[in-house]
Formats: C-alpha cells, structure tokens, sequence
C-alpha cells in the first residue's frame, strides 16, 4: 500500500496547491503578502499525509468506527457533489499501483538520505563561511563581509547580514536598497523559512507538488522583501536594474546558497520580481477575485474528499482461497467465505435504461463492485467500475444502487458485510433483465469485431484500392513494408480514426497506405448473417520489382505497389518478399507454418471469484514465440480483456505454455502471435 499512499498524497498536495495558488493570487491582487499563504499550504502538504496512517488507529479505537473494505482514512469534510469525482480518482490511482512497496520504500530512504546529507553538508559549509568572514558595519549596520557569500541574510537562531566586499563600492542609494532589503530578511526570519522548505522537499522527495510549493515560497519570500524595501521610498526602475547588476556579479550556484535569503542570487525569480514591482497598481475587479476565491475552495473540498490509506504496507495484500476468515471481524467477507451470500430483493431494483442510448438502440453491461452492509445497503464509498461498456450505464448503476434493497450475507447466523460484484445488463428485448448474473460476451453494438469472433471475415474489393509508391523512394530504389491496423465499418469503408501502423518502414510509406485507404472499399464482415464492423490487419509491400507476394492464406490480403508507381490488391499472401533483419519476430502473414500451441501444455485456472459469480469473458493477447516454442513474457500485451482476473490468470499460465515454432523455408523463426483466451463456464 506504500505506492497507494504516495499517489494520494501526490493527488491531496496537486489540490492543495490549487487553492493555495488561488488565495495567493487574491492576495497579491489586494497588496498583501503571500509567505503566510505558501508556508501553511506547504505545511500541510507535508505533515498531513504522515500523520494520517498515525491517527487512523487512534480515531478507529477512540469512535469504535467501522473499517471499509479498503481501509482508507477519509479527510472528513464532506461535499456531495464532488465527493464521488475526488474518490473515484483516487480509486483509480489505487487500481494502478503496483507491488512494489519495500522497494519503493528503499528508494524513498535512499533519496531522502542524500538530500539531508547534501542539507547538512550545505550548513556546515555556510558556518564555515560565516565564521571566517569579517565583522564590519556599513552605513550604521553591523554586517558579515565574504568574498563567497551574498548579499545574503544567514542565521537560524540570529539572522545576520552578508555582504561581499564589492558592495561597499555601491553608490550609498543603491547601498541602502541592498541593506534594507537584507534587513527586512532577518527581521522575519526568512532564513527560517528557507531552512524550512528545503526540510520539506528532503523528507518527500517523491512529492513534485512539494518541490513546487518550496518554490513559490521563495518567490512569496523575495517579492515581499522587494514590496517593503521599495515602500521605503526606493525607485522601482533603479531597483530592478540593481538586481540585474547583482545577478551578474553571482558565481556559479553552490550548494550552501540554498540555505541562505539573497537578494538576487541563483533562483532568485528574477524575471517575475521586475514584473511585480511595474505592476504596483492593483486591477483585479471584484468578480475575478470572488472566482478566484470559488476555484480555491472547490480546489479545497477536492483536497479533503482525496482517501488518503490510513495503514501503510510495504506490499499489495492479494485474497486467496486459502483464507478462510478474515483476520478482522468488522472487515467484510467475500463470498466465499460466507454461508449465505447477500442476494438482492425481488422487485427492488429501479434501474433506470438511459434514454440516450434507448433512443440510439445500443444495448451493454456493467460489472461493479462494492461492499453490501449488515443491514443490506450499499456502501457507494466502496463502489468500483470493473467493466462499463458506457459511461451513462455506468451513471445509470451507480444511481440506482443506493435504492436497491439486498438480504444481507450472513456467518453462524449474524449478518455480516460482504464484498459483491455483480453484473447489470442493459437489454432492449427484455431478455436479461438488469442484474442478470451474466453478461454478455458480444461486444455492444457497435464495437468492432476480431477476426476470430466472425463468420466472414472482411475482404477487400480487388480494384478498389490504388497504391502510389513514393516518388522520392522509388528513385532512391527503396523497398519496404507497411502493416496496418484499421476497422473496417459494416458498409465497407475505412473508418479513418482508426488507422495504426504497426510495422512501417518508411514515413513515406505510411503515407500512402493512408491516401489509398481513403479510396478502399471492402466486403464488410458478417457476423450471425449480419454485417458488422472489424478489426483488420493488412501489409501493404512496396517492390521495385512490382513482385506480389508468394503463398496463399486466407485473409492475410496484400497490396502491392511496384516500379511503375501505382499498385493494387494482389493475391492474398502468407509470406513477404522483405524479411524482417535478424532477430525481428515474424507476422503470421509473413511465415510458411505458423506457431501453433502444444495440445496439453496451458495450464490456465479459472479466477475462483468470477467462476462464482458466473462471469464468462476473453482476454486477446499479442506476444512473441520464440524459436525454441517458449513465450517471451517480455514482448506480452493485452488488446483486450473483459476483467482483470482474467488477464492475470492468462499471465500466469503462460509461462508453461509451449509451442510449435514458426517456419520460414524450413528454419524455426521468432513469430508475433495474437491469441485468444476464452473462459467459458459449462452449461
């Protein structure tokens, strides 16, 4: 949980800082200072996300407080309307992470180490500065003279100036500005801050929010100094060409000078300082600062709506079937460990079909995820998407689940809370009403179709396409191929949106495969008698010769484009006259004896939570075979997948799975393998 504890606090720091940006602007638009603004949101970023894995045990104790499935610790200030948006987020970032927790761990000591080491040797090496430095006073100001240090104000306990000798050759005008803006450093304790802020951004390194918050804190530091030495009667044109002139006079930046207030050292901020002191007159009209002020408390609910973990492991904590009872007696139970599972009421579901898609006859599901209470309501603060095949389902489901009523689960005779995932399929005949234990393993209408799940694959109409080898390679002699990826729509174009390529060698080449797809005209895919849209995956080859491509296979179609500079649909082709270089894997239409799986060499396992649930799906994976029949776990994608158990349970069996290698002219070669995974339940 350590990786979902970072992404958290990154999320709950981004939102802080927001309001935080927004309050200081309404600051500065009114004349006031804004070191108090950036000093707490820092503070807060930083100090809250530690201290709430300490504080979640001692309110849960204190309360008697019940733990959710997830045992997050909420920032208790609700807003309805947002709280939903916020958690969900965070959710998602959960869903994320990955197991990585003591190795993260290791980096963040490690990171963190380095940045207190470089934070101490910095404050040795500025005591070291300052005792050697000289004790003078200038113009009635006791100061430090280094000739490695300043104009800069130093001290934690006692702030004190330092000046490079080459300012007391400074007219006394430009002398005084240098002092009174020094001074007015010391006077409150910005060397303090700065000490501060540095801390910060040591103890979480991680936190890019953090490291920008210490930033704008500097900034706020500096513009006040300049504001209140400039109300001193100072000239705001000399001032600024006065911090021009001391910028130059700076070395290159060492460690130490992060510790100390300068006036105009590296990261000194400049560029924005100048464009502060010429826009002294404030013109923010009222309207803009009361938006401002909505954005930062919009930007503030977001923040205290952010689930923070309130217990920090070092690892992700899977379920198993081995677990028989839950270590905790107020966390809830899965199904399998109950003796009676919740089961929803009849006549208890409101499901509202969304008119929208009504109206557009589009037909899906939704397979979600949350904990039922003792007492039979839906805990939404729990509630997880797992598959949607539309947002408004999604709408619809998470609307309608609040007022379903559900027998609650129950152990030994008491009702307990229990972990639910269930499906709701939106259906226009009325067939599988809405939570209806399974789902429909077509995708929506709609969606394209693989090659795998259709009776009639698509097939491009022999002269439909033209070709044009690229003027610029054809006479430079360049040859070469083109493997795209597109959907072709049930009237038999091209849906443009959607063109990929997944292998090209040559932009130019891709170019006009893209103009010729413009013109193409398929038989479209038939699926059930009817015509539907498909994925296709077609090579186009561009020969000098104008050779076509030799073999047969069924529906791995080329066009060919040759000397003469236009081409069209050839044969279909199972082999390409350009082979891959050495090492580069094969497509399927590119070899003589495709990989084929060994029979009795899978050994997948069905997810025991989904096989419960009576939930089907596929999972279509593309991964390489290598020559010796074993997968390369390396090259492993997933195209597509209807529930994440599926595809682990797929990675997990694949490792032992072994295979024929592919052929080319009777050498075993490497081979791009897309399968599918099919779980299906016997009825």
């Amino acid at each position: 949980m350590i990786m979902a504890w970072m992404c958290a606090a990154v999320l709950f720091t981004a939102c802080v800082t927001a309001a935080g940006h927004g309050v200081a602007r309404i600051a500065r638009s009114v004349g006031r200072p804004t070191r108090t603004v950036w000093t707490t949101v820092l503070a807060v970023a930083v100090v809250w996300p530690l201290i709430v894995p300490v504080m979640r045990p001692v309110l849960r104790n204190s309360a008697q407080t019940v733990a959710t499935v997830e045992m997050m610790a909420p920032i208790v200030m609700p807003l309805a309307p947002m709280e939903p948006v916020a958690r969900g987020l965070t959710d998602r970032l959960f869903d994320l992470v990955a197991p990585y927790g003591s190795v993260l761990l290791a980096l963040w000591l490690c990171a963190s180490l380095l940045l207190l080491a470089r934070l101490l040797l910095a404050a040795r090496h500025l005591h070291t500065l300052t005792r050697g430095a000289v004790h003078a006073d200038v113009d009635g100001e006791p100061v430090l003279l280094s000739q490695s240090l300043g104009p800069a104000s130093v001290g934690w306990r006692s702030p004190r100036i330092v000046l490079p000798p080459w300012v007391l050759k400074l007219d006394a005008p430009l002398r005084a500005m240098v002092l009174q803006h020094e001074r007015e450093h010391c006077r409150r304790g910005d060397p303090r801050v700065v000490w501060y802020a540095t801390l910060a951004t040591a103890l979480v390194p991680w936190n890019p929010g953090v490291w920008w918050i210490a930033r704008q804190l500097r900034l706020a530091l500096e513009l006040d100094c300049d504001a209140r030495t400039l109300a001193y009667g100072g000239d705001a044109h000399l001032y600024a060409k006065l911090l021009l002139f001391m910028t130059q006079q700076h070395a290159a930046p060492a460690v130490h000078v992060r510790l100390a207030s300068s006036l105009a050292g590296p990261g000194s901020h400049l560029r924005q300082r100048i464009i502060a002191m010429q826009h002294t007159h404030r013109t923010s009209s009222q309207s803009a600062r009361v938006a401002l002020g909505a954005l930062s408390v919009a930007a503030l609910f977001a923040a205290c709506t952010t689930r923070i973990p309130g217990n920090v492991d070092l690892g992700d904590r899977e379920e198993t079937a081995s677990v028989q009872q839950p270590t905790v007696a107020v966390e809830p139970y899965f199904e399998f460990q109950v003796e009676k599972p919740a089961s929803m009421l009849p006549g208890s579901n409101t499901m509202v079909y969304p008119p929208m898609l009504r109206s557009a006859q589009v037909e899906g599901s939704v397979l979600a995820s949350f904990v039922l209470r003792a007492d039979g309501t839906a805990d939404m603060s729990t509630f997880k998407v797992l598959r949607s095949d539309h947002e408004l389902f999604t709408n619809a489901v998470r609307i309608a689940i609040p007022e379903v009523k559900y027998t609650p689960a129950e152990i030994g005779g008491r009702r307990v809370a229990q972990v639910i995932q269930q499906p709701f399929v939106f259906s226009l005949d009325g067939k599988r009403p809405a939570g209806a234990a399974q789902l429909d393993d077509q995708p929506t209408p709609g969606t394209p179709y693989f090659e795998f799940q259709v009776d009639n694959p698509a097939e491009m109409m022999g002269s439909s396409a033209v070709l044009r080898y690229p003027a610029m390679l054809r006479a430079a002699n360049v040859e070469g191929t083109v493997l795209a990826q597109f959907v072709v729509t049930p009237n038999g174009r091209v849906d443009q949106s959607t063109i990929k390529f997944l292998r090209s060698d040559h932009p130019e080449f891709s170019e006009s495969v893209r103009e010729a797809l413009r013109a193409a005209v398929y038989v479209g895919a038939e699926k059930d008698g009817r015509r539907v849209a498909q994925v296709v995956q077609q090579p186009f080859l561009f020969s000098i010769g104008g050779k076509s491509l030799a073999g047969a296979s069924a529906n791995a179609s080329a066009i060919v484009a040759g000397s003469g500079g236009l081409g069209r649909l050839s044969a279909p082709a199972a082999k390409l006259d350009d082979q891959p270089t050495p090492g580069t894997p094969y497509f399927e239409f590119q070899v003589e004896k495709p990989a084929s799986m060994v029979p009795g060499t899978r050994t997948m396992q069905y997810p025991e939570l989904l096989r419960s649930a009576e939930v089907e799906g596929t999972v279509l994976a593309s991964f390489v075979v290598g020559t010796d029949g074993v997968p390369d776990l390396s090259t492993f994608k997933v195209l597509r997948s209807d529930h994440e158990l599926f595809t682990n349970a797929v990675k997990t069996s694949l490792p032992t799975a072994r295979y024929t290698p592919a052929e080319v002219g009777g050498r075993k070669v490497k081979q791009l393998v897309q399968q599918p995974f099919v779980f299906s339940l016997a009825r």
